[in-house]
């Protein structure tokens, strides 16, 4: 599976789950419709995949940060799906670094915290 396909299945997921319309998460991402619909239907070609800007403009319009999008791609080439709960973890992961960070702690207990996290 391609970068591309994998983006496809993300947002038609995205869409699905979500109930919103190609033209929705266009306007919020500042994206042409036309361009979403690219991406849902995988006629992204190699020759013109997305660019860094488009990818961080989807990824904004699907209120999550680039590194969540990206890694969401790396999870869908890997087993050639996205299930839901993939997408839930990447934003409560998400959640808890937003409010780790706004808590202004020390790099020794944001280690703390992180293994803690990471061994429930």
């Amino acid at each position: 599976m391609t970068r591309n396909e994998a983006l496809g299945i993300i947002v038609s997921n995205y869409l699905n789950t979500t109930g919103k319309s190609q033209s929705d998460l266009a306007k919020s991402g500042n994206i042409t419709r036309s361009y979403i619909n690219k991406i849902v239907l995988r006629r992204l070609t190699s020759k013109n995949g997305i660019s860094s800007t488009m990818f961080s403009k989807l990824a904004q319009a699907m209120n999550m940060q680039v590194q969540e999008l990206e890694d969401l791609v790396n999870v869908c080439i890997q087993k050639g799906i996205v299930e839901s709960n993939d997408m839930d973890n990447a934003k409560t992961m998400n959640e808890i670094i937003d409010l780790l960070k706004s808590k202004n702690l020390s790099k020794e207990k944001l280690i703390k915290t992180y293994n803690f996290i990471k061994n429930l």
